[in-house]
């Protein structure tokens, strides 16, 4: 097993910016995907795509340049349903990991939240990585499935 980079992503509430950025392999400023929380609100989703792995852990590396959003949610896809990794405080411009039970994942996403009464302020995702093995397609001898 070992960390990889998802390959692509989906914006479905159209709110995040330079989206490439969460799976460049950066973690240095100005290379963050960016969104605004307002006040007593969610962020949209960022949806972070790869090909089908086994995973049992995630890690991210939020930006969050304002104390007044202080809430991140994760959550992975096997294909089906979304999964709940985390969600709660966090620390940010920094790794980190979140474990959860060994399953497929095909997508992963991550939101923000602020209790604050104060809109718009600005949030982002240097870098996201799921811990996992590629799911195999070969058959018992060799053979593509």
């Amino acid at each position: 097993m070992d960390w990889i980079t998802p390959t692509g992503h989906e914006d479905p509430s159209g709110v995040w910016t330079d989206e490439p950025y969460a799976y460049d392999g950066s973690v240095s400023w100005p290379s963050t995907a960016i969104t605004y929380v307002n006040a007593l609100s969610w962020s949209g989703y960022l949806v972070l795509t790869l090909e089908p792995i086994t995973c049992d852990q995630v890690r991210v590396y939020p930006y969050r340049p304002y104390p007044y959003v202080d809430v991140i949610r994760v959550e992975v896809f096997d294909g089906t349903d979304w999964t709940l990794v985390y969600e709660g405080s966090f620390n940010w411009e920094q790794w980190v990991y979140y474990s959860f039970t060994e399953q497929q994942v095909e997508k992963m996403r991550v939101s923000y939240y602020s209790h604050y009464g104060v809109g718009g302020k600005k949030v982002g995702l240097f870098e996201a990585a799921l811990y996992g093995e590629p799911i195999s397609t070969e058959g018992p001898y060799g053979f593509m499935m």
